[in-house]
């Protein structure tokens, strides 16, 4: 707090805030400059956080991520950048394939470029048309399909955090899963398992039951140039039509672009039940 010797008055005599709650999900703050100060307010930033001194730390010098700029200047832009960078994004999950097989890789190969068999409009808009048609004429696949509703939905469309698809799939002892949903918040982000699918059976003939989440992975499609996710104008929430950020030629890995991502268990949750 501020203690250099003047006089600057209470706060509550130039500052009010007030929260209003819709429900118990969204906020409404104002933050007024009250009738009688002389005193004006510039723009300034805010964030939601649940860790401790995002803007500074009492008694600690300045970490240069902007402060400095909004309090002597009133130029927020700098600090609400830092902000940015280090706010978490919102898992949305797309509509997206499935497969059972015995071919290999059915989907994509790991470390090598995207086949054009559809991949891409999966992972950059969330279209799982293009992939589904060319993996129910693909020899190894025994089935395959889309899911696009989420259950209890009206309707086909993006599962929303606490939302969920269901599909129901039929296999013989040696076949392997497959799938792929978009990381919405994203260029050209999808999970998948690897690119050998899920073994369906164990060693012993035990077919598969329970949570599979450790086997699923965030793969970059290597079809678009990568933003910061949650904040990149070329990702689907934001970009003006579809296919619409640079092209990156480059392959299909698990994603290592720089930036920071969400545990793959903190977005997604995978679980098969054997009938």
């Amino acid at each position: 707090m501020v203690d250099d010797g003047f006089d600057y008055g209470a706060v509550t005599d130039i500052i009010t805030v007030s929260i209003t709650s819709d429900g118990a999900t969204g906020f409404t703050v104002t933050i007024q400059n009250n009738n009688d100060s002389t005193t004006p307010l510039a723009p300034g930033v805010w964030v939601v956080h649940s860790s401790a001194g995002p803007l500074f730390t009492d008694g600690v010098a300045d970490s240069g991520d902007g402060l400095e700029g909004l309090a002597e200047d009133s130029t927020p832009g700098d600090l609400a950048a830092a902000l940015a960078a280090d706010t978490g994004v919102n898992g949305v999950l797309a509509p997206g394939v499935w497969a059972v097989h015995s071919v290999a890789e059915p989907l994509f190969t790991d470390g090598a470029a995207d086949r054009g068999d559809g991949l891409e409009g999966l992972a950059e808009d969330g279209n799982a048309a293009d992939l589904a048609a060319v993996l129910a004429d693909q020899s190894g696949v025994a089935g395959s399909g889309v899911f696009n509703t989420p259950v209890g939905a009206d309707g086909s469309g993006p599962a929303e955090p606490g939302a969920s698809y269901e599909f129901t799939i039929s296999a013989r002892p040696g076949a392997w899963l497959s799938f792929a949903t978009m990381f919405v918040q994203s260029n050209d982000l999808f999970y998948a398992p690897d690119d050998t699918g899920i073994a369906l059976w164990d060693a012993d003939g035990n077919a598969l039951d329970g949570d599979i989440t450790s086997q699923i992975l965030l793969w970059d499609a290597g079809t678009e140039v990568n933003q910061a996710p949650g904040i990149g104008p070329d990702q689907a929430p934001r970009q003006s039509g579809p296919n619409t950020g640079a092209d990156e030629g480059g392959v299909v890995q698990v994603v290592d672009d720089g930036f920071s991502y969400p545990a793959t268990g903190n977005v997604i949750r995978v679980t098969i039940s054997a009938q």
